[in-house]
């Protein structure tokens, strides 16, 4: 019960999200396996099964994303944030422009178009240029 406790309150996100479907069941095994109540084999046979998917689920990746190709995500994101960013400082000039007279664009947008242009030129040094390969469905 403490263990399960303390795996609920951990930070690690993938570990919090298998403490009801995979530990506590493994462990409910492992400890029926030690009682005399029950089936040792049938205990051990399952509690190998949840082990087994609590290696499983460890080892998958955190991010379904190619690490190579993250970058190149979060260029099209911030490319895509610049675009509207600049569709704003744009709308205000024109509007400024009609009511004031004045072309004065907004310098907090200006700063963050900026800060986001930096970002993206530093992202863009990230990105791993991979060959293209066939899928794997094509193989056979």
């Amino acid at each position: 019960e403490r263990f399960i406790h303390l795996c609920r309150a951990s930070s690690n996100t993938a570990l919090v999200s298998m403490v009801d479907t995979i530990l506590a069941p493994l462990l409910d095994h492992i400890q029926r396996t030690w009682s005399k109540a029950c089936s040792k084999e049938k205990n051990s046979a399952m509690a190998s099964v949840f082990l087994g998917l609590l290696r499983f689920h460890l080892s998958l990746p955190r991010s379904i994303l190619d690490p190579g190709r993250k970058p190149v995500a979060k260029v099209a994101l911030m490319e895509s944030e610049i675009e509207s960013l600049e569709g704003q400082i744009a709308t205000e000039m024109v509007y400024r422009c009609m009511t004031r007279g004045s072309l004065m664009p907004n310098d907090e947008l200006r700063g963050r178009v900026n800060n986001l242009k930096r970002k993206v030129s530093n992202q863009k040094k990230k990105v791993i240029a991979r060959d293209t390969t066939t899928s794997f469905s094509e193989l056979y």
